[in-house]
């Protein structure tokens, strides 16, 4: 990426369970870093305004001086959580929702979103092969309101969320196939939830040009 960042904030989540991977995914190893500290430096290069919300775990040693710690809304569990938290201190209006298991975020896409979210758009997000992607996804402060009355009603998934934001006309999903210029096997939507998608994941990131 090159120019100035964006006005953007990026809220890294790391406080997934990782069950069917042993253990918490933020130290797992990958290339010459963690899976953690390879999404906040692709953070730190997008945005001026980076935020790590790591659930109930402890924060690792060694983080960037300028990575801000959130801790999650207490009122909420799961995703919803660290993302009510990361919007309450967000500098700018707009937010990249980036879990640290996703290891081929893509600026490009990111700021395409960006500029998708704006007017009564409160999220821009992917429409994947697997349907609506709320992470790699940009949510603005404004939807917070709507995500605080989901949560008040017990609510924790991000899906209900978006399903509420496209009824009131507030979701924009931009497909897949718009995007087969930049990263045609959309490849910043690849997560890592068992150890076959770390290792298929450790030898996509290993490709020359990767």
């Amino acid at each position: 990426m090159t120019g100035e960042r964006a006005a953007l904030s990026v809220l890294v989540l790391a406080g997934g369970e990782g069950r069917r991977l042993g253990g918490r995914k933020d130290g797992l190893p990958f290339g010459d870093r963690t899976l953690l500290l390879r999404a906040l430096d692709f953070a730190a290069r997008l945005s001026d305004d980076v935020l790590l919300a790591p659930g109930r775990w402890p924060a690792p040693a060694g983080l960037p001086a300028s990575v801000r710690l959130v801790a999650d809304d207490a009122r909420v569990q799961g995703p919803l959580a660290g993302l009510l938290a990361g919007l309450a201190a967000a500098r700018h209006d707009a937010c990249l929702l980036l879990p640290c298991d996703m290891p081929f975020a893509r600026a490009d896409v990111a700021q395409r979103l960006a500029a998708l979210a704006t007017g009564p758009t409160l999220v821009a997000g992917l429409r994947g092969p697997g349907g609506r992607e709320p992470f790699h996804a940009v949510w603005r402060r404004d939807s917070r309101p709507l995500l605080e009355a989901l949560a008040a009603q017990g609510e924790r998934s991000l899906q209900a969320a978006l399903d509420a934001l496209q009824e009131r006309g507030a979701l924009a999903l931009l497909p897949g196939s718009e995007l087969a210029h930049l990263d045609p096997e959309l490849a910043c939507l690849v997560n890592v939830n068992t150890a076959a998608d770390l290792a298929a994941a450790r030898a996509q990131a290993a490709r020359p040009g990767a």
